[in-house]
């Protein structure tokens, strides 16, 4: 089940579980703290209008996730240019890894409404194996290319943290690579496999 929040609704959740948020709020300037009391005032009142908080309605569990998600692990899954770098306004999905066995998706749009679901590991790697082989296979979607009428997407960058370090798998139409600390790996005799890539950056 996916649940829909905005980016005030989720400040408003974040404030009340006492943590910060810690993924993308595109709507909002997160440097400000001023600009952030103010949406999590306004996040309150829209989650009391619709009632998203209520026992039943899934609110208790996100609250908890989020709580959970202020220490977790991130990997976070982007379209993007030629040169490597993100291609707004596309949609970005980041994994909250919560340790045992248990992830948060966070997939958020440029307008600022996030859909959470709630995967385990091996579902994640196979969610994410298959979004990369697509892209390898097929390129990126004719529909996702597009900014203002211009092609601009040409791959898909999944990237993580680990122990400081960065590590990056990237796709584009006929090849995966991986890189760690800014620096393309070499890749086995035959090539990187998709699983292989995506165990280099340990997901």
């Amino acid at each position: 089940m996916q649940h829909l929040y905005t980016d005030d609704e989720l400040v408003a959740l974040a404030a009340s579980a006492s943590v910060r948020w810690t993924g993308p709020l595109p709507t909002l300037a997160i440097e400000e703290s001023d600009e952030l009391v103010r949406a999590a005032i306004r996040g309150a009142r829209a989650l009391a209008v619709r009632r998203a908080t209520d026992p039943g309605a899934g609110g208790e569990q996100i609250r908890s996730l989020v709580r959970q998600s202020e220490a977790a692990r991130t990997a976070v899954m982007f379209l993007i240019d030629a040169d490597g770098a993100s291609v707004p306004p596309c949609d970005v999905s980041t994994f909250f890894l919560l340790g045992s066995d248990e992830v948060l998706e966070d997939r958020v749009s440029a307008a600022g409404v996030h859909g959470f679901r709630v995967l385990n590991r091996p579902r994640l790697h196979q969610l994410l194996g298959d979004v990369v082989s697509e892209v390898i296979a097929s390129g990126v979607s004719s529909a996702a290319t597009e900014t203002d009428g211009r092609p601009r997407a040409a791959g898909l960058a999944i990237s993580t943290e680990i122990a400081g370090v960065g590590r990056t798998v990237v796709a584009t139409s006929g090849s995966v690579d991986v890189i760690v600390d800014g620096r393309r790996q070499p890749s086995p005799s035959d090539g990187w496999t998709v699983d292989a890539a995506l165990r280099e950056i340990s997901l």
